[in-house]
């Protein structure tokens, strides 16, 4: 009677975890999504940064280093899996792109669609606007894929704290 219950245990106690681990992916699995909100975290870090520097100068940076960084935080983030540098282009005099690399496609469930993602490099368009006479770098109407436009969710109205422009050659949806 004894054995039977401990086999009975056992097999209660295996089946939990792999119920566990199916529903909340493996120890890897989950280290590859920490990874990759840690690099959302990064990228919104960063923005913030040229925020500041754009309204302290008037102008995008014509790169992302301690200079931009330094206004609000101590040194420029790198990718945590990787330690590769985020990707940083400058589109205009009022428009920028950041970049990275990630190990999975974003939640469906995401708090801020602005940040959903594929696996893979993929981009994030900011264009400066004005609100209110006080201008600061703001998403553009779409988060952009790397050779893939388009085809994205739309910036919800409630996530943009301005009506939100198109980056120039991107036709708004009819």
């Amino acid at each position: 009677m004894g054995r039977i219950a401990a086999l009975a245990a056992a097999v209660v106690f295996v089946a939990a975890v792999g119920v566990g681990l199916y529903l909340a992916g493996s120890p890897g699995e989950q280290r590859l999504v920490r990874f990759d909100q840690q690099r959302v975290l990064h990228l919104t870090e960063i923005r913030k940064s040229i925020d500041e520097y754009w309204r302290t100068h008037r102008a995008l940076p014509a790169r992302v280093d301690e200079d931009v960084i330094g206004i609000t935080m101590p040194r420029v983030p790198r990718d945590p899996e990787t330690d590769a540098e985020y990707e940083y282009e400058l589109r205009g005099d009022d428009a920028y792109r950041l970049c990275a690399v990630f190990s999975r496609a974003s939640a469906d469930h995401m708090a801020d669609e602005f940040w959903a993602h594929d696996a893979g490099r993929h981009c994030f368009d900011f264009q400066v606007t004005e609100h209110d006479g006080d201008q600061a770098a703001v998403p553009s109407w779409r988060p952009v894929h790397a050779r893939r436009c388009g085809n994205r969710r739309q910036l919800p109205a409630s996530t943009a704290p301005i009506s939100p422009r198109p980056l120039a050659g991107l036709a708004l949806p009819s």
